[in-house]
């Protein structure tokens, strides 16, 4: 017989058993590279949501009416430059106060007061923002007006894009501007 119509000899219950063993092997192995590949994707795609959610669509500019303040939440991670506190280095998500000041335009405050790390509140009757902690307030463009910090309210840029659309960047943080206030208030 030659060796193409040779017939072929069953396998033994040992060669059987190794032949499984084999290909449940590669098989796992198979399946490990799956689940890696996965985990690869879904880290990736995290990663580029991040990067996506830099830029925050808050509105459209009438939404808001010149003297109003509004609090929001953005749902973005933000990597502070000037932590109080190491443990504090990324806020997410982000809390901010969109401002429509009259005459000054738009600005994005992060609600945190520079010097004390406390939130800042809004009190409409004083028009100013009060840190609860320190008793530093704040003037609508987040300027320092007195209480013991040495600078205003640090910002996000805030921009217009299409159809007077309002967008918010987390990634252009300014640090307030220095205060000309004397540290006593």
């Amino acid at each position: 017989m030659s060796e193409a119509t040779e017939a072929t000899e069953p396998l033994s219950n040992q060669e059987l058993l190794e032949k499984r063993v084999r290909s449940g092997w590669l098989h796992m192995v198979g399946l490990g590279w799956v689940l890696l590949l996965f985990v690869a994707v879904v880290l990736g795609v995290v990663q580029i949501s991040r990067i996506l959610s830099v830029n925050t669509t808050l509105g459209y500019e009438t939404d808001f009416q010149a003297g109003s303040v509004t609090p929001f939440e953005l749902n973005s991670t933000f990597e502070d430059p000037t932590p109080l506190d190491e443990s504090a280095r990324e806020i997410s998500p982000v809390p901010i106060f969109l401002v429509h000041a009259a005459e000054a335009g738009f600005f994005a405050f992060l609600q945190r007061d520079p010097g004390s790390g406390c939130a800042v509140m809004w009190v409409a009757a004083e028009i100013q923002f009060i840190d609860p902690c320190s008793g530093s307030a704040y003037n609508m463009s987040g300027e320092h007006i007195s209480g013991p910090a040495r600078r205003g309210l640090d910002r996000f840029q805030v921009f217009s894009a299409g159809r007077d659309k309002l967008k918010v960047s987390v990634k252009l943080f300014a640090l307030g501007p220095a205060s000309s206030v004397g540290v006593d208030g």
